[in-house]
Protein backbone atom coordinates (compact mmCIF):
# COMPACT_ATOMS: atom_id res chain seq x y z
CA UNK A 1 0.00 0.00 0.00
CA UNK A 2 2.69 2.26 1.03
CA UNK A 3 4.62 1.96 -2.60
CA UNK A 4 1.43 2.40 -4.48
CA UNK A 5 1.09 5.86 -2.37
CA UNK A 6 4.44 6.63 -3.94
CA UNK A 7 3.75 5.81 -7.03
CA UNK A 8 0.71 7.99 -6.95
CA UNK A 9 2.63 10.70 -5.53
CA UNK A 10 5.08 10.87 -8.33
CA UNK A 11 2.84 10.21 -11.44
CA UNK A 12 0.79 13.66 -9.19
CA UNK A 13 3.99 15.44 -9.26
CA UNK A 14 4.60 14.88 -13.13
CA UNK A 15 1.16 15.87 -14.07
CA UNK A 16 1.48 19.10 -11.81
CA UNK A 17 5.02 19.93 -13.62
CA UNK A 18 3.50 19.30 -17.38
CA UNK A 19 5.87 16.37 -18.31
CA UNK A 20 3.02 14.17 -18.42
CA UNK A 21 0.82 14.06 -21.22
CA UNK A 22 -2.93 14.12 -21.46
CA UNK A 23 -3.04 10.53 -22.77
CA UNK A 24 -0.37 9.33 -20.30
CA UNK A 25 -2.83 10.56 -17.41
CA UNK A 26 -5.46 9.40 -18.43
CA UNK A 27 -4.12 6.32 -19.11
CA UNK A 28 -2.80 5.94 -15.23
CA UNK A 29 -5.97 7.09 -13.57
CA UNK A 30 -7.76 3.93 -15.43
CA UNK A 31 -4.96 1.63 -14.62
CA UNK A 32 -5.53 2.24 -10.06
CA UNK A 33 -8.16 0.61 -8.39
CA UNK A 34 -10.23 3.74 -7.47
CA UNK A 35 -9.77 6.40 -10.30
CA UNK A 36 -12.69 8.50 -8.56
CA UNK A 37 -9.81 9.55 -6.40
CA UNK A 38 -7.45 11.23 -8.49
CA UNK A 39 -10.69 12.63 -10.75
CA UNK A 40 -11.38 14.52 -7.41
CA UNK A 41 -8.05 15.89 -7.02
CA UNK A 42 -8.04 16.34 -10.82
CA UNK A 43 -11.02 18.58 -10.31
CA UNK A 44 -9.95 20.33 -7.41
CA UNK A 45 -6.59 21.13 -8.77
CA UNK A 46 -7.88 22.51 -12.27
CA UNK A 47 -9.99 24.98 -9.45
CA UNK A 48 -6.94 25.74 -7.84
CA UNK A 49 -5.04 26.80 -11.05
CA UNK A 50 -7.50 29.93 -11.25
CA UNK A 51 -6.38 31.20 -7.77
CA UNK A 52 -3.76 33.89 -7.61
CA UNK A 53 -0.91 34.01 -5.00
CA UNK A 54 -2.03 37.07 -2.15
CA UNK A 55 -0.40 39.86 -2.68
CA UNK A 56 2.03 41.29 -1.25
CA UNK A 57 3.76 37.81 -1.85
CA UNK A 58 4.61 36.22 1.55
CA UNK A 59 7.94 34.27 2.43
CA UNK A 60 8.09 30.75 3.23
CA UNK A 61 8.35 31.64 6.82
CA UNK A 62 5.44 33.55 6.86
CA UNK A 63 3.56 31.43 5.20
CA UNK A 64 4.19 28.63 7.30
CA UNK A 65 3.07 30.91 10.31
CA UNK A 66 -0.01 31.22 8.96
CA UNK A 67 -1.27 27.85 8.25
CA UNK A 68 0.25 27.28 11.88
CA UNK A 69 -2.44 30.05 12.51
CA UNK A 70 -5.00 28.59 10.66
CA UNK A 71 -4.70 25.22 12.39
CA UNK A 72 -4.99 26.57 15.37
CA UNK A 73 -8.38 28.19 14.79
CA UNK A 74 -9.43 25.15 12.84
CA UNK A 75 -8.77 23.08 16.35
CA UNK A 76 -11.54 25.27 18.08
CA UNK A 77 -13.87 24.53 15.96
CA UNK A 78 -16.40 21.12 16.23
CA UNK A 79 -16.28 19.54 12.99
CA UNK A 80 -18.08 16.28 12.09
CA UNK A 81 -15.04 13.59 12.42
CA UNK A 82 -15.26 12.53 9.17
CA UNK A 83 -10.88 11.93 9.10
CA UNK A 84 -11.79 8.65 10.43
CA UNK A 85 -12.44 7.44 7.12
CA UNK A 86 -9.56 6.35 5.24
CA UNK A 87 -11.05 7.69 1.76
CA UNK A 88 -11.43 10.99 3.37
CA UNK A 89 -7.91 10.95 5.17
CA UNK A 90 -6.11 10.04 1.80
CA UNK A 91 -8.17 12.97 -0.49
CA UNK A 92 -7.57 15.82 2.84
CA UNK A 93 -3.21 14.53 2.96
CA UNK A 94 -2.79 15.08 -0.60
CA UNK A 95 -4.86 18.06 -1.48
CA UNK A 96 -2.50 19.55 1.06
CA UNK A 97 0.60 18.21 -0.69
CA UNK A 98 -0.63 19.20 -3.84
CA UNK A 99 -1.58 22.93 -2.49
CA UNK A 100 2.06 23.45 -1.12
CA UNK A 101 3.58 22.31 -4.16
CA UNK A 102 0.83 24.64 -6.00
CA UNK A 103 1.91 27.55 -4.06
CA UNK A 104 5.46 27.46 -4.12
CA UNK A 105 6.46 26.27 -7.22
CA UNK A 106 3.59 28.16 -9.58
CA UNK A 107 5.73 30.24 -11.56
CA UNK A 108 5.22 33.95 -12.63
CA UNK A 109 5.15 34.19 -16.33
CA UNK A 110 8.00 35.30 -17.83
CA UNK A 111 7.98 38.80 -19.16
CA UNK A 112 10.82 39.69 -22.37
CA UNK A 113 10.34 43.55 -23.21
CA UNK A 114 12.02 44.98 -26.10
CA UNK A 115 12.97 48.78 -24.99
CA UNK A 116 12.36 51.72 -27.06
CA UNK A 117 15.22 52.09 -29.94
CA UNK A 118 16.03 48.01 -29.66
CA UNK A 119 15.23 45.26 -31.71
CA UNK A 120 15.03 42.10 -29.78
CA UNK A 121 15.43 38.20 -30.92
CA UNK A 122 13.99 35.72 -28.15
CA UNK A 123 13.72 31.97 -28.82
CA UNK A 124 10.86 30.09 -26.51
CA UNK A 125 11.17 27.14 -24.96
CA UNK A 126 10.10 24.90 -28.18
CA UNK A 127 12.58 26.66 -30.67
CA UNK A 128 9.85 28.91 -31.59
CA UNK A 129 11.80 32.23 -32.65
CA UNK A 130 10.46 35.44 -32.04
CA UNK A 131 11.50 39.34 -33.12
CA UNK A 132 10.18 41.58 -30.83
CA UNK A 133 9.68 45.55 -32.24
CA UNK A 134 11.00 48.45 -30.03
CA UNK A 135 8.85 49.27 -27.50
CA UNK A 136 7.29 45.97 -27.38
CA UNK A 137 6.63 42.90 -24.88
CA UNK A 138 5.52 39.17 -24.60
CA UNK A 139 4.31 36.98 -21.78
CA UNK A 140 4.49 33.14 -20.93
CA UNK A 141 4.25 30.68 -18.72
CA UNK A 142 7.37 28.23 -18.55
CA UNK A 143 6.04 25.23 -16.92
CA UNK A 144 4.30 23.38 -19.40
CA UNK A 145 4.85 25.69 -22.08
CA UNK A 146 6.17 22.88 -24.98
CA UNK A 147 2.44 21.09 -24.00
CA UNK A 148 0.23 24.53 -23.52
CA UNK A 149 1.88 27.11 -25.87
CA UNK A 150 0.52 30.36 -25.70
CA UNK A 151 1.95 33.72 -25.74
CA UNK A 152 0.60 37.00 -24.68
CA UNK A 153 2.00 40.37 -27.09
CA UNK A 154 1.66 43.68 -26.30
CA UNK A 155 3.37 45.85 -29.30
CA UNK A 156 4.67 43.84 -32.60
CA UNK A 157 6.57 40.93 -33.40
CA UNK A 158 7.28 38.33 -36.13
CA UNK A 159 6.70 34.73 -34.99
CA UNK A 160 8.47 31.74 -36.94
CA UNK A 161 6.31 28.88 -34.85
CA UNK A 162 8.17 25.62 -34.67
CA UNK A 163 5.58 22.83 -35.74
CA UNK A 164 3.99 21.09 -32.67
CA UNK A 165 0.51 21.72 -30.83
CA UNK A 166 -1.47 24.37 -31.15
CA UNK A 167 0.32 27.70 -30.71
CA UNK A 168 -1.52 30.91 -29.82
CA UNK A 169 -0.98 34.35 -29.52
CA UNK A 170 -2.72 36.88 -27.56
CA UNK A 171 -3.53 40.46 -27.71
CA UNK A 172 -5.80 42.88 -25.97
CA UNK A 173 -7.66 42.92 -29.54
CA UNK A 174 -7.43 39.26 -31.42
CA UNK A 175 -5.95 35.97 -30.88
CA UNK A 176 -3.80 34.16 -33.43
CA UNK A 177 -3.86 30.41 -33.63
CA UNK A 178 -1.52 28.48 -35.62
CA UNK A 179 0.26 24.83 -35.33
CA UNK A 180 3.59 25.80 -37.94
CA UNK A 181 4.37 28.80 -39.68
CA UNK A 182 5.63 32.35 -39.78
CA UNK A 183 3.89 35.74 -39.22
CA UNK A 184 3.50 39.30 -38.16
CA UNK A 185 1.37 40.64 -35.44
CA UNK A 186 0.89 44.73 -34.62
CA UNK A 187 -0.81 45.53 -31.89
CA UNK A 188 -1.19 48.59 -30.08
CA UNK A 189 -2.94 52.28 -29.84
CA UNK A 190 -6.20 50.24 -31.23
CA UNK A 191 -5.39 49.00 -34.15
CA UNK A 192 -4.51 45.32 -34.83
CA UNK A 193 -3.08 44.11 -37.87
CA UNK A 194 -2.12 40.19 -38.99
CA UNK A 195 0.00 39.09 -42.08
CA UNK A 196 0.45 35.81 -42.79
CA UNK A 197 4.42 35.09 -44.49
CA UNK A 198 3.48 31.36 -44.55
CA UNK A 199 1.56 27.99 -43.72
CA UNK A 200 -2.29 29.63 -42.26
CA UNK A 201 -3.26 30.99 -39.44
CA UNK A 202 -6.96 32.22 -38.04
CA UNK A 203 -7.00 35.24 -36.49
CA UNK A 204 -10.22 35.98 -34.12
CA UNK A 205 -11.74 39.17 -32.96
CA UNK A 206 -14.22 39.57 -30.67
CA UNK A 207 -17.69 40.19 -32.10
CA UNK A 208 -16.35 39.54 -35.55
CA UNK A 209 -16.39 36.11 -37.63
CA UNK A 210 -12.67 34.97 -37.91
CA UNK A 211 -10.53 35.00 -40.74
CA UNK A 212 -8.49 32.39 -42.28
CA UNK A 213 -5.36 33.93 -43.54
CA UNK A 214 -2.83 32.49 -46.22
CA UNK A 215 0.55 32.97 -47.41
CA UNK A 216 0.53 36.76 -48.16
CA UNK A 217 -2.45 37.47 -46.90
CA UNK A 218 -3.18 40.27 -43.95
CA UNK A 219 -6.26 41.70 -42.23
CA UNK A 220 -6.19 45.05 -40.31
CA UNK A 221 -8.89 45.39 -37.34
CA UNK A 222 -9.47 49.34 -36.83
CA UNK A 223 -11.79 51.52 -34.92
CA UNK A 224 -14.09 48.61 -34.05
CA UNK A 225 -14.15 46.55 -37.45
CA UNK A 226 -12.27 44.24 -39.46
CA UNK A 227 -11.05 45.42 -42.19
CA UNK A 228 -11.16 43.43 -45.71
CA UNK A 229 -8.24 40.62 -46.02
CA UNK A 230 -5.79 42.41 -48.39
CA UNK A 231 -2.57 40.99 -50.15
CA UNK A 232 0.79 41.61 -49.78
CA UNK A 233 4.48 40.80 -50.57
CA UNK A 234 5.79 39.16 -48.11
CA UNK A 235 9.04 40.22 -48.14
CA UNK A 236 7.84 43.47 -46.70
CA UNK A 237 7.18 41.40 -43.28
CA UNK A 238 10.97 42.10 -42.61
CA UNK A 239 11.56 45.68 -43.83
CA UNK A 240 11.02 46.92 -39.80
CA UNK A 241 13.65 44.34 -39.03
CA UNK A 242 15.80 45.77 -41.54
CA UNK A 243 15.22 48.96 -40.14
CA UNK A 244 12.45 50.42 -43.26
CA UNK A 245 9.23 51.76 -42.14
CA UNK A 246 7.25 52.48 -44.86
CA UNK A 247 3.51 54.54 -44.67
CA UNK A 248 1.34 54.81 -47.23
CA UNK A 249 -1.45 57.56 -46.61
CA UNK A 250 -0.93 57.70 -43.03
CA UNK A 251 -1.74 60.31 -40.44
CA UNK A 252 1.50 62.41 -39.44
CA UNK A 253 1.31 61.96 -35.49
CA UNK A 254 1.08 58.34 -36.22
CA UNK A 255 4.47 58.84 -38.58
CA UNK A 256 5.70 60.57 -35.13
CA UNK A 257 4.51 57.93 -32.80
CA UNK A 258 6.78 55.34 -34.57
CA UNK A 259 9.80 57.61 -34.73
CA UNK A 260 9.99 58.51 -31.24
CA UNK A 261 9.28 54.65 -30.64
CA UNK A 262 12.51 53.74 -32.91
CA UNK A 263 14.99 56.53 -32.26
CA UNK A 264 14.53 56.71 -28.34
CA UNK A 265 13.59 60.36 -28.81
CA UNK A 266 10.79 62.66 -27.95
CA UNK A 267 8.97 64.65 -30.82
CA UNK A 268 7.39 67.89 -29.90
CA UNK A 269 4.78 69.91 -32.59
CA UNK A 270 4.76 73.29 -32.19
CA UNK A 271 2.80 73.59 -35.30
CA UNK A 272 -0.47 71.71 -36.33
CA UNK A 273 -0.11 68.06 -37.68
CA UNK A 274 -3.04 66.33 -36.86
CA UNK A 275 -4.49 66.87 -40.69
CA UNK A 276 -1.20 66.16 -42.15
CA UNK A 277 -1.10 63.34 -44.17
CA UNK A 278 2.79 61.20 -44.79
CA UNK A 279 3.36 58.57 -47.42
CA UNK A 280 6.91 57.58 -47.43
CA UNK A 281 9.59 55.91 -45.33
CA UNK A 282 12.54 56.18 -43.08
CA UNK A 283 15.74 54.40 -41.62
CA UNK A 284 16.16 53.97 -37.79
CA UNK A 285 19.68 53.69 -38.15
CA UNK A 286 20.27 57.48 -38.69
CA UNK A 287 18.52 59.59 -36.94
CA UNK A 288 19.02 63.03 -38.54
CA UNK A 289 18.50 61.34 -41.74
CA UNK A 290 14.97 59.72 -40.10
CA UNK A 291 13.51 63.07 -39.30
CA UNK A 292 14.63 64.73 -42.47
CA UNK A 293 12.63 61.97 -44.40
CA UNK A 294 9.62 62.51 -43.09
CA UNK A 295 9.64 65.91 -42.53
CA UNK A 296 11.39 67.50 -45.37
CA UNK A 297 8.81 66.77 -47.28
CA UNK A 298 5.82 67.79 -45.45
CA UNK A 299 7.28 71.47 -45.29
CA UNK A 300 8.31 71.05 -41.63
CA UNK A 301 11.70 71.97 -39.82
CA UNK A 302 13.43 70.48 -36.58
CA UNK A 303 15.66 71.45 -33.73
CA UNK A 304 17.66 68.70 -31.70
CA UNK A 305 17.70 69.54 -27.97
CA UNK A 306 18.87 66.51 -26.01
CA UNK A 307 16.36 63.71 -26.47
CA UNK A 308 14.34 66.06 -27.73
CA UNK A 309 13.25 66.65 -31.76
CA UNK A 310 11.15 70.43 -31.63
CA UNK A 311 8.92 70.60 -34.46
CA UNK A 312 7.94 74.18 -36.32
Amino acid sequence: MEESSKHTDEKLQQWLEGSLSTAEWEAYKQSIEDPQYLEQLEKTIRQMDQWEVPKPKLTTKQAWEAFQGRIVELDKTPVVPLWRKPLVMSIAASLLLIFCIWFFWKAPPVEVYSPVATLMNYELPDATSIKLNADSKIFFSSRGFKKDRLVKLQGEAFFEVKKGSQFVVESDYGDITVLGTSFNVYAREDRFEVACATGKVQVTVPGNTPVILGAGMSTRFEDGDMKVTQSFDPEHLLDWQKGDFYFKNTHLPVVFDELQRQLGITIIPNTPVEGMIYTGFFNRDDRDAALQSVLEPMGLKYQIRDDTAVVE
